[in-house]
């Protein structure tokens, strides 16, 4: 004897939860993917600056309105960065974007560094915005490279 499946009471409400539960968690997935592409993105940004690849670490800057300071790539070279550490990050989310994770991420950062004709170490808080992009599903920098030039640092 053949049992036939019918969608009806029981198995309706069944499979709509199924639906729920995993459009549900794809939304949650896909906001995991997000922060963790951007704290990715913030740990190779942060090692170029440690790294002294200033240039390299331009290629993360894209802002969104106006046009960033061109950096000194003959003054940075002489810029040693000792310590980059993250004091703070607040992440806001557009109401379009709910569930997908956060659309832009202000970062507060204390880095350490040195010049090569000055050897006493210096201390500057940079402050960042950084927002995605849906249609490249990347992170940008919507500022410049630190300014090391400051006088005196902390």
């Amino acid at each position: 004897m053949k049992k036939s499946f019918q969608l009806c009471g029981r198995n309706m409400g069944l499979l709509l939860l199924f639906f729920i539960l995993a459009a549900s968690g794809c939304v949650k997935i896909q906001a995991t993917r997000r922060a963790d592409q951007f704290k990715s993105t913030l740990d190779s940004y942060s090692a170029l600056l440690r790294w002294g690849k200033y240039k390299q670490a331009g290629n993360y800057i894209n802002m969104r309105e106006g046009v960033p300071r061109q950096p000194d790539l003959q003054y940075l070279k002489h810029i040693h960065v000792t310590r980059y550490d993250v004091v703070q990050q607040i992440a806001t989310v557009d109401n379009e974007e709910e569930g997908k994770g956060p659309t832009e991420i202000a970062v507060a950062a204390e880095i350490d560094f040195y010049h090569d004709n000055d050897l006493r170490v210096k201390n500057i808080d940079y402050q960042q915005l950084w927002w995605y992009d849906d249609k490249l599903e990347k992170w940008y920098l919507d500022g410049d490279l630190p300014d090391f030039r400051l006088d005196g640092g902390k």
